[in-house]
Protein backbone atom coordinates (compact mmCIF):
# COMPACT_ATOMS: atom_id res chain seq x y z
CA UNK A 1 0.00 0.00 0.00
CA UNK A 2 1.30 3.07 -0.76
CA UNK A 3 -0.36 6.60 0.89
CA UNK A 4 0.44 10.37 0.15
CA UNK A 5 -0.79 12.85 2.63
CA UNK A 6 -0.41 16.40 3.63
CA UNK A 7 0.09 17.94 7.22
CA UNK A 8 -2.31 21.19 8.07
CA UNK A 9 -0.30 22.57 10.75
CA UNK A 10 3.25 22.58 11.74
CA UNK A 11 5.41 19.64 12.95
CA UNK A 12 7.98 19.70 15.82
CA UNK A 13 10.39 20.66 12.84
CA UNK A 14 8.31 23.95 12.01
CA UNK A 15 7.58 21.93 8.63
CA UNK A 16 4.18 21.74 7.25
CA UNK A 17 4.83 18.04 5.96
CA UNK A 18 3.91 16.51 2.71
CA UNK A 19 4.58 13.01 3.77
CA UNK A 20 4.76 9.17 1.90
CA UNK A 21 4.02 6.22 4.05
CA UNK A 22 4.47 2.62 2.79
CA UNK A 23 2.72 -1.08 4.14
CA UNK A 24 4.01 -4.17 3.04
CA UNK A 25 1.04 -5.99 4.41
CA UNK A 26 -0.93 -5.96 7.30
CA UNK A 27 -2.13 -2.35 6.86
CA UNK A 28 -4.35 -2.44 9.99
CA UNK A 29 -1.48 -2.72 11.78
CA UNK A 30 -0.04 1.04 12.27
CA UNK A 31 3.51 -0.50 13.34
CA UNK A 32 3.95 -2.30 9.81
CA UNK A 33 4.13 1.71 8.34
CA UNK A 34 7.06 3.65 7.13
CA UNK A 35 6.68 7.33 6.60
CA UNK A 36 9.05 9.78 5.01
CA UNK A 37 8.58 13.85 4.70
CA UNK A 38 8.92 14.60 1.13
CA UNK A 39 8.58 18.81 1.10
CA UNK A 40 7.52 21.86 2.76
CA UNK A 41 4.48 22.80 1.05
CA UNK A 42 4.11 26.41 3.49
CA UNK A 43 1.28 27.78 5.32
CA UNK A 44 -1.25 27.60 1.96
CA UNK A 45 0.26 24.81 0.39
CA UNK A 46 -0.20 21.28 0.35
CA UNK A 47 -3.13 19.58 -1.73
CA UNK A 48 -1.36 16.28 -2.63
CA UNK A 49 -2.09 13.80 -4.54
CA UNK A 50 -0.18 10.55 -5.54
CA UNK A 51 -1.11 8.06 -8.94
CA UNK A 52 0.85 4.42 -9.80
CA UNK A 53 1.29 3.96 -13.03
CA UNK A 54 1.40 0.36 -14.99
CA UNK A 55 5.15 -0.49 -14.36
CA UNK A 56 4.95 0.38 -10.37
CA UNK A 57 6.56 3.50 -10.50
CA UNK A 58 4.71 6.10 -8.39
CA UNK A 59 4.01 9.97 -9.68
CA UNK A 60 3.46 12.67 -7.19
CA UNK A 61 1.74 16.45 -7.21
CA UNK A 62 1.36 18.92 -4.76
CA UNK A 63 1.49 22.77 -4.37
CA UNK A 64 4.10 24.72 -2.16
CA UNK A 65 4.21 28.60 -0.56
CA UNK A 66 7.17 29.75 -0.05
CA UNK A 67 6.06 33.41 -0.10
CA UNK A 68 5.05 35.07 3.65
CA UNK A 69 3.96 38.16 2.03
CA UNK A 70 1.45 36.41 -0.86
CA UNK A 71 -2.19 34.78 0.16
CA UNK A 72 -1.93 31.43 -2.08
CA UNK A 73 0.49 29.09 -3.17
CA UNK A 74 2.80 29.80 -5.62
CA UNK A 75 5.11 26.44 -6.71
CA UNK A 76 3.51 23.44 -8.43
CA UNK A 77 5.62 20.38 -7.13
CA UNK A 78 6.08 16.99 -8.97
CA UNK A 79 7.98 13.93 -7.86
CA UNK A 80 8.60 10.46 -9.07
CA UNK A 81 9.91 7.40 -7.56
CA UNK A 82 10.70 3.88 -9.30
CA UNK A 83 11.91 2.18 -6.14
CA UNK A 84 13.08 2.54 -2.77
CA UNK A 85 10.29 5.25 -1.85
CA UNK A 86 10.93 5.43 2.00
CA UNK A 87 14.34 7.10 1.32
CA UNK A 88 14.78 10.06 -0.03
CA UNK A 89 17.08 9.38 -2.43
CA UNK A 90 14.41 7.62 -3.65
CA UNK A 91 12.24 10.22 -5.17
CA UNK A 92 13.04 13.14 -7.92
CA UNK A 93 11.70 16.63 -7.31
CA UNK A 94 10.99 18.97 -9.75
CA UNK A 95 9.59 22.45 -8.86
CA UNK A 96 7.94 24.59 -11.55
CA UNK A 97 8.02 28.55 -12.18
CA UNK A 98 5.94 30.61 -9.30
CA UNK A 99 2.93 31.55 -10.80
CA UNK A 100 -0.30 32.47 -9.06
CA UNK A 101 -1.98 29.00 -8.25
CA UNK A 102 -5.38 28.30 -7.49
CA UNK A 103 -5.41 26.64 -3.92
CA UNK A 104 -7.18 23.66 -4.92
CA UNK A 105 -6.14 19.93 -5.82
CA UNK A 106 -4.39 19.50 -8.83
CA UNK A 107 -5.28 16.51 -11.02
CA UNK A 108 -2.82 13.67 -11.93
CA UNK A 109 -2.68 10.92 -14.13
CA UNK A 110 0.26 8.15 -15.63
CA UNK A 111 -0.03 7.03 -19.31
CA UNK A 112 0.54 3.15 -19.33
CA UNK A 113 4.37 4.12 -20.03
CA UNK A 114 4.31 5.89 -17.44
CA UNK A 115 4.42 9.44 -18.68
CA UNK A 116 2.45 12.12 -16.14
CA UNK A 117 0.04 14.57 -16.98
CA UNK A 118 -1.48 16.86 -14.74
CA UNK A 119 -4.09 19.79 -15.13
CA UNK A 120 -3.87 23.00 -12.85
CA UNK A 121 -5.71 26.33 -12.21
CA UNK A 122 -4.37 29.51 -11.49
CA UNK A 123 -5.96 32.27 -10.10
CA UNK A 124 -4.88 35.97 -10.34
CA UNK A 125 -6.14 39.75 -11.54
CA UNK A 126 -4.86 38.70 -15.12
CA UNK A 127 -5.64 34.85 -15.71
CA UNK A 128 -8.26 31.98 -14.32
CA UNK A 129 -6.62 29.39 -17.07
CA UNK A 130 -6.96 26.55 -16.97
CA UNK A 131 -4.05 24.12 -17.79
CA UNK A 132 -2.92 20.47 -19.15
CA UNK A 133 0.86 19.62 -18.15
CA UNK A 134 2.52 17.12 -19.68
CA UNK A 135 6.29 15.68 -20.90
CA UNK A 136 7.32 15.95 -24.39
CA UNK A 137 10.94 14.98 -25.95
CA UNK A 138 11.91 14.95 -22.28
CA UNK A 139 10.87 18.50 -21.33
CA UNK A 140 7.68 19.57 -20.02
CA UNK A 141 4.60 20.91 -22.47
CA UNK A 142 1.43 22.66 -21.62
CA UNK A 143 -1.51 23.27 -22.99
CA UNK A 144 -4.10 25.78 -21.92
CA UNK A 145 -7.42 24.08 -21.43
CA UNK A 146 -9.79 26.89 -21.09
CA UNK A 147 -9.69 30.46 -19.29
CA UNK A 148 -12.67 30.12 -16.71
CA UNK A 149 -12.72 30.63 -13.13
CA UNK A 150 -15.77 28.01 -12.51
CA UNK A 151 -13.63 24.74 -13.38
CA UNK A 152 -12.43 23.34 -10.46
CA UNK A 153 -12.77 20.09 -8.56
CA UNK A 154 -10.57 18.24 -11.62
CA UNK A 155 -10.03 14.36 -11.71
CA UNK A 156 -8.11 12.77 -14.48
CA UNK A 157 -7.15 9.49 -15.82
CA UNK A 158 -5.49 8.05 -19.00
CA UNK A 159 -6.01 4.85 -20.24
CA UNK A 160 -4.43 2.04 -22.57
CA UNK A 161 -4.97 4.80 -25.88
CA UNK A 162 -2.93 7.28 -23.80
CA UNK A 163 -5.64 10.11 -24.29
CA UNK A 164 -6.21 12.16 -21.52
CA UNK A 165 -10.13 12.32 -20.04
CA UNK A 166 -10.75 14.78 -17.61
CA UNK A 167 -14.19 15.07 -14.90
CA UNK A 168 -14.48 18.58 -13.47
CA UNK A 169 -16.92 21.11 -12.19
CA UNK A 170 -18.46 24.15 -14.25
CA UNK A 171 -20.63 26.91 -14.11
CA UNK A 172 -23.15 27.66 -16.59
CA UNK A 173 -24.47 30.63 -17.77
CA UNK A 174 -27.64 30.54 -14.96
CA UNK A 175 -25.37 30.04 -12.42
CA UNK A 176 -26.05 26.09 -11.94
CA UNK A 177 -22.93 23.80 -11.52
CA UNK A 178 -22.22 21.04 -13.70
CA UNK A 179 -20.61 17.74 -13.92
CA UNK A 180 -18.20 18.14 -16.94
CA UNK A 181 -16.38 15.05 -19.29
CA UNK A 182 -13.56 16.09 -21.29
CA UNK A 183 -11.65 13.97 -23.50
CA UNK A 184 -8.30 14.50 -25.17
CA UNK A 185 -7.38 13.84 -28.79
CA UNK A 186 -4.07 11.66 -27.24
CA UNK A 187 -1.47 12.21 -24.43
CA UNK A 188 -0.54 15.74 -26.24
CA UNK A 189 -4.14 17.01 -25.76
CA UNK A 190 -3.82 18.70 -28.92
CA UNK A 191 -7.99 18.44 -29.20
CA UNK A 192 -10.47 17.93 -26.82
CA UNK A 193 -14.09 17.34 -26.82
CA UNK A 194 -16.35 17.81 -23.98
CA UNK A 195 -19.99 17.34 -22.58
CA UNK A 196 -22.08 18.47 -19.32
CA UNK A 197 -23.75 15.11 -17.77
CA UNK A 198 -25.23 16.37 -14.61
CA UNK A 199 -25.59 19.17 -12.19
CA UNK A 200 -23.92 19.05 -8.78
CA UNK A 201 -24.38 20.50 -5.61
CA UNK A 202 -20.75 21.41 -4.30
CA UNK A 203 -17.44 20.29 -4.23
CA UNK A 204 -15.62 16.62 -3.76
CA UNK A 205 -18.74 15.60 -5.33
CA UNK A 206 -17.92 12.67 -7.98
CA UNK A 207 -14.64 10.24 -8.69
CA UNK A 208 -13.58 9.36 -12.26
CA UNK A 209 -12.19 5.88 -13.19
CA UNK A 210 -11.52 3.76 -16.46
CA UNK A 211 -12.28 0.33 -17.30
CA UNK A 212 -8.87 -1.80 -18.89
CA UNK A 213 -10.13 -1.11 -22.14
CA UNK A 214 -10.40 3.33 -21.12
CA UNK A 215 -13.80 3.83 -21.05
CA UNK A 216 -14.78 5.94 -18.13
CA UNK A 217 -16.96 5.35 -15.45
CA UNK A 218 -18.29 8.13 -12.92
CA UNK A 219 -19.45 7.61 -9.35
CA UNK A 220 -20.91 11.46 -8.16
CA UNK A 221 -23.30 12.98 -5.34
CA UNK A 222 -26.05 15.06 -6.31
CA UNK A 223 -27.65 16.94 -3.14
CA UNK A 224 -27.53 19.91 -1.17
CA UNK A 225 -26.07 20.80 2.48
CA UNK A 226 -28.22 20.30 5.19
CA UNK A 227 -31.33 19.17 2.87
CA UNK A 228 -33.46 16.76 4.91
CA UNK A 229 -35.80 16.00 1.50
CA UNK A 230 -34.62 12.30 0.69
CA UNK A 231 -36.43 12.97 -2.86
CA UNK A 232 -33.30 15.87 -3.60
CA UNK A 233 -30.38 13.79 -2.50
CA UNK A 234 -28.67 10.34 -4.02
CA UNK A 235 -25.65 8.77 -5.78
CA UNK A 236 -25.16 8.14 -8.98
CA UNK A 237 -23.07 5.66 -11.30
CA UNK A 238 -22.30 6.41 -14.55
CA UNK A 239 -20.67 4.43 -17.60
CA UNK A 240 -20.17 4.90 -20.90
CA UNK A 241 -18.30 2.73 -23.44
CA UNK A 242 -17.95 4.73 -26.48
CA UNK A 243 -18.58 8.22 -28.26
CA UNK A 244 -18.49 9.70 -24.43
CA UNK A 245 -18.67 12.72 -25.43
CA UNK A 246 -22.34 12.68 -26.30
CA UNK A 247 -24.33 12.75 -23.25
CA UNK A 248 -26.97 10.13 -24.65
CA UNK A 249 -24.18 7.56 -24.41
CA UNK A 250 -23.68 7.43 -20.36
CA UNK A 251 -25.94 4.83 -18.45
CA UNK A 252 -26.88 5.56 -15.25
CA UNK A 253 -28.31 3.98 -11.73
CA UNK A 254 -29.45 5.92 -9.08
CA UNK A 255 -29.69 5.04 -5.15
CA UNK A 256 -31.04 6.89 -2.50
CA UNK A 257 -28.54 7.43 0.59
CA UNK A 258 -29.68 6.63 3.99
CA UNK A 259 -32.21 8.34 5.20
CA UNK A 260 -30.78 10.08 7.82
CA UNK A 261 -27.84 11.17 5.21
CA UNK A 262 -27.35 14.87 5.46
CA UNK A 263 -23.79 15.71 4.33
CA UNK A 264 -21.31 14.06 1.57
CA UNK A 265 -17.89 14.26 2.76
CA UNK A 266 -15.86 11.88 0.40
CA UNK A 267 -17.14 9.79 -2.05
CA UNK A 268 -13.88 7.38 -4.24
CA UNK A 269 -14.16 4.84 -7.06
CA UNK A 270 -11.98 2.16 -8.83
CA UNK A 271 -12.73 -0.74 -10.51
CA UNK A 272 -11.17 -4.15 -10.00
CA UNK A 273 -9.26 -6.09 -12.53
CA UNK A 274 -12.53 -7.79 -13.70
CA UNK A 275 -13.94 -4.04 -14.65
CA UNK A 276 -16.78 -4.39 -11.45
CA UNK A 277 -17.35 -1.01 -9.65
CA UNK A 278 -16.26 -0.35 -5.82
CA UNK A 279 -17.91 2.48 -4.43
CA UNK A 280 -16.92 4.42 -1.22
CA UNK A 281 -19.05 7.05 0.02
CA UNK A 282 -18.91 8.70 3.55
CA UNK A 283 -22.15 11.21 4.71
CA UNK A 284 -22.31 11.99 8.19
CA UNK A 285 -21.06 10.08 10.91
CA UNK A 286 -20.45 6.75 8.63
CA UNK A 287 -18.34 5.41 5.85
CA UNK A 288 -19.91 2.69 3.93
CA UNK A 289 -18.76 0.59 0.70
CA UNK A 290 -20.94 -0.01 -2.50
CA UNK A 291 -20.36 -2.97 -5.12
CA UNK A 292 -21.93 -4.11 -8.07
CA UNK A 293 -20.88 -7.63 -10.49
CA UNK A 294 -22.80 -6.92 -13.98
CA UNK A 295 -24.68 -4.68 -16.25
CA UNK A 296 -23.80 -2.18 -12.98
CA UNK A 297 -25.11 1.00 -14.71
CA UNK A 298 -28.48 -0.68 -15.86
CA UNK A 299 -32.01 -0.52 -14.21
CA UNK A 300 -32.02 -3.10 -11.85
CA UNK A 301 -28.50 -3.84 -11.44
CA UNK A 302 -27.80 -5.39 -7.87
CA UNK A 303 -25.22 -3.06 -6.11
CA UNK A 304 -24.55 -4.09 -2.75
CA UNK A 305 -23.94 -2.41 0.61
CA UNK A 306 -21.45 -3.01 3.49
CA UNK A 307 -20.88 -0.06 6.32
CA UNK A 308 -17.03 -0.03 6.82
CA UNK A 309 -16.90 2.45 10.23
CA UNK A 310 -18.72 4.93 12.02
CA UNK A 311 -17.98 8.02 14.10
CA UNK A 312 -18.51 6.31 16.61
CA UNK A 313 -16.47 3.34 16.21
CA UNK A 314 -13.54 5.19 16.63
CA UNK A 315 -11.99 6.30 20.19
CA UNK A 316 -13.94 9.14 21.52
CA UNK A 317 -11.29 12.74 20.58
CA UNK A 318 -10.51 15.37 23.39
CA UNK A 319 -13.03 17.56 24.83
CA UNK A 320 -12.77 21.03 23.77
CA UNK A 321 -10.12 22.86 25.33
CA UNK A 322 -10.79 25.65 28.39
CA UNK A 323 -12.53 24.04 30.69
CA UNK A 324 -16.20 23.45 29.51
CA UNK A 325 -18.36 22.35 32.76
CA UNK A 326 -21.55 22.27 30.98
CA UNK A 327 -22.16 19.23 28.61
CA UNK A 328 -18.96 19.07 26.85
CA UNK A 329 -19.19 17.63 23.21
CA UNK A 330 -16.77 16.06 21.20
CA UNK A 331 -17.00 14.16 17.87
CA UNK A 332 -15.74 12.41 14.76
CA UNK A 333 -16.78 12.84 11.09
CA UNK A 334 -14.95 9.92 8.89
CA UNK A 335 -14.77 9.88 5.49
CA UNK A 336 -13.38 13.05 3.97
CA UNK A 337 -11.38 12.94 1.28
CA UNK A 338 -12.17 8.99 1.03
CA UNK A 339 -10.11 7.66 -1.70
CA UNK A 340 -9.81 3.73 -2.50
CA UNK A 341 -8.07 0.65 -4.60
CA UNK A 342 -9.38 -2.80 -4.88
CA UNK A 343 -8.35 -6.22 -5.22
CA UNK A 344 -10.72 -9.14 -5.73
CA UNK A 345 -11.77 -9.79 -2.51
CA UNK A 346 -11.39 -6.78 -0.87
CA UNK A 347 -11.03 -3.12 -0.86
CA UNK A 348 -8.39 -0.60 0.63
CA UNK A 349 -9.70 2.36 2.08
CA UNK A 350 -7.67 5.69 3.08
CA UNK A 351 -9.66 8.92 4.31
CA UNK A 352 -9.54 11.56 7.03
CA UNK A 353 -11.62 11.68 10.17
CA UNK A 354 -12.38 15.43 11.61
CA UNK A 355 -13.11 16.38 14.94
CA UNK A 356 -15.62 18.78 16.10
CA UNK A 357 -16.18 20.14 19.52
CA UNK A 358 -19.20 21.91 20.95
CA UNK A 359 -19.73 23.00 24.77
CA UNK A 360 -23.56 23.45 25.71
CA UNK A 361 -25.16 22.63 22.17
CA UNK A 362 -22.13 25.30 21.12
CA UNK A 363 -20.02 24.97 18.23
CA UNK A 364 -16.17 25.70 19.98
CA UNK A 365 -14.32 24.67 17.11
CA UNK A 366 -12.05 21.61 15.24
CA UNK A 367 -9.92 19.49 17.17
CA UNK A 368 -7.63 16.86 16.03
CA UNK A 369 -7.79 14.61 12.98
CA UNK A 370 -6.68 11.64 11.79
CA UNK A 371 -5.84 9.39 8.75
CA UNK A 372 -7.44 6.01 8.66
CA UNK A 373 -6.80 2.99 6.59
CA UNK A 374 -9.64 0.38 5.75
CA UNK A 375 -9.23 -3.00 4.56
CA UNK A 376 -12.85 -3.79 3.64
CA UNK A 377 -13.78 -7.14 2.26
CA UNK A 378 -16.22 -6.93 -0.72
CA UNK A 379 -19.98 -7.72 0.19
Amino acid sequence: MHLLYTGFTRNSQGVYPIRYGECGGDCTNEANWRFLTLDDHGLFGGYGRMVRDARGGLHAVWLRDTDANRIGPERLVYAYCGGGCTQGAGWQLEVFPEEDLEPELPALAASPEGEPAIVYALSNYASYARYYLFRQGGNWARRKLAEDASWSDFALAMGPDRGAQLAFRRTDGQGQDLLTYLRCSGYTCEQTSQVDLAPVAYRGSFSLALSSAGAPRLGFYFGRRGDDNPDERAYFYLACDQNCTSRQSWQAVRFPPPPQSRELVGIGLALDARDRPRMVVADDFEVRLLSCEGNCARDGASWRAALVETGDQITPPPPPPGGCRNNPQAFWYPGYGASLSVSETAAHLVYDVRSLQGCNGTYVGDGPRLIRYAKQPIP
